[in-house]
């Protein structure tokens, strides 16, 4: 039922759960420590050991890219039973990154994104990036206080959604729901010339913040 290495490590955690249970009695079973201390130094050093090399001089979009030239048939995304390929990922980020050009989108041009969890949120991300955008994540949950305080300060060029924007929510510049792609479609799925570098603006985040109202949080894409 079980190979020679399965019983020997059974067996092995068997006897630290009794070698446990005599150093400390007054534990509950299930709270003794059944690995061995070779197991432990797997388990958190060599199964924990996941650096990998990293160019500190490429930006996001550069490493992204080259993950597409090397597996653009791979799945990229998942998200509730869809999924997107790098290639195809890619291929609808550049059209919307020729679209959020056309709309005056460059370096450290700020980009909102009110959308909720699904693909077309990465696609929005990836987007923004490539047109050389920082993008600003609003929670489409937000009371629309909140939502409008955050547009007025951050002062966005495009607001990105995924549904019909709420009469309560006061935008007066472009605006593009994600999941229409007609208006996109049009555009080149080539891969747009460089214009950023990485200490340019990637994403700004709004906090709590002390005093009531949310705080910007300005991160570039070196730090």
């Amino acid at each position: 039922m079980f190979n020679q290495e399965t019983v020997v490590r059974m067996l092995d955690h068997y006897l630290e759960i009794l070698k446990h249970s005599v150093q400390q009695p007054e534990q509950k079973i299930s709270d003794l420590q059944m690995i061995t201390k070779e197991e432990e130094a797997t388990i958190f050093n060599e199964f924990n050991d996941t650096a990998v090399p990293f160019n500190n001089n490429k930006t996001f979009v550069e490493i992204f890219e080259a993950q597409v030239a090397k597996t653009p048939n791979e799945i990229a995304l998942t998200y509730e039973g869809e999924s997107l390929t790098y290639a195809t990922l890619n291929a609808r980020a550049n059209q919307l990154a020729n679209y959020l050009r056309i709309e005056g989108v460059q370096p450290n041009t700020l980009v909102g994104l009110m959308t909720n969890r699904r693909l077309e949120m990465m696609i929005g991300i990836y987007g923004i990036l490539k047109a050389g955008g920082a993008y600003v994540p609003i929670d489409p949950n937000y009371p629309s206080d909140r939502i409008n305080y955050i547009l007025g300060d951050s002062q966005p060029n495009v607001l990105l959604t995924d549904q019909t924007l709420d009469e309560t929510i006061d935008f007066n510049k472009a605006v593009l729901n994600l999941t229409d792609t007609s208006i996109v479609e049009t555009q080149s799925t080539d891969n747009l010339s460089k214009v950023t570098d990485v200490t340019d603006l990637m994403y700004v985040i709004y906090t709590s913040g002390t005093t009531g109202k949310p705080k910007a949080l300005w991160y570039r894409i070196k730090v």
